[in-house]
C-alpha cells in the first residue's frame, strides 16, 4: 500500500501527504517569487511553440504597479519567445548564462523548478521559479532574476547617496 497515493477505502478518500506538501510549496514560491518588495510581477502569460512556425508569446507584466504588455515572436521555442518579450518591456540589457530545469514531485501535481543564472552589468543574478507549467516557471524566474537586479540597483543608489 502507498502512503502518500490517494487511496480510497469504504468511499473515503485519504489524506496525501504529498500533495499536500507539494501544494504548500507551490504557494510558499509563488509567494517568494512575487513578493511584496519586488517592483517587477508576472501578470499574465501565453506562450504557442509549432514544429512550422517561429515561437510566439504574450506576456503581462506589473513594474512599479503599472500594467506593461506585449507579444513577441521568435526565438527558439516558447521559453526564448517570453524571455524575449519580458526583457523587450524593462529594457534591460542581460545575458543568460545558465538554465536548468528539474522536476520536483511527480504525475499531475509535479513542479518544474526553473534555475537561471544571468549576467547584468558585469554581475551575475540568480532566479527561481516554480510552477506546474514550465515555461510559467522559466518567466517566473527571469523576473525573479530582474527583482534582483532592481534591488542591486536601489542598494547602489543608496550607497551612492551616503558618499555623497
Amino acid at each position: 500500500m502507498c502512503l502518500v497515493c490517494p487511496q480510497k477505502s469504504m468511499g473515503a478518500l485519504f489524506f496525501d501527504p504529498l500533495s499536500s506538501f507539494l501544494s504548500l510549496m507551490k504557494e510558499k514560491k509563488a509567494k517568494e517569487n512575487q513578493g511584496d518588495e519586488d517592483r517587477l510581477v508576472l501578470d499574465k502569460l501565453s506562450a504557442h511553440s509549432t514544429k512550422e512556425y517561429p515561437a510566439t508569446a504574450f506576456v503581462q507584466l506589473q513594474l512599479d504597479g503599472e500594467k506593461l504588455s506585449t507579444s513577441s515572436i521568435g526565438g527558439n521555442g516558447p521559453v526564448d519567445a517570453v524571455y524575449n518579450a519580458i526583457l523587450t518591456l524593462t529594457g534591460l540589457d542581460i545575458k543568460m548564462s545558465h538554465y536548468n530545469l528539474t522536476a520536483k514531485g511527480e504525475g499531475a501535481e509535479a513542479l518544474g523548478q526553473v534555475d537561471i543564472v544571468v549576467e547584468h552589468e558585469g554581475r551575475k543574478f540568480h532566479g527561481v521559479g516554480l510552477a506546474t507549467d514550465i515555461v510559467e516557471s522559466s518567466a517566473l524566474a527571469l523576473v525573479h532574476a530582474i527583482n534582483a537586479i532592481y534591488r542591486a540597483h536601489k542598494v547602489a543608489d543608496i550607497k551612492s547617496h551616503k558618499h555623497h
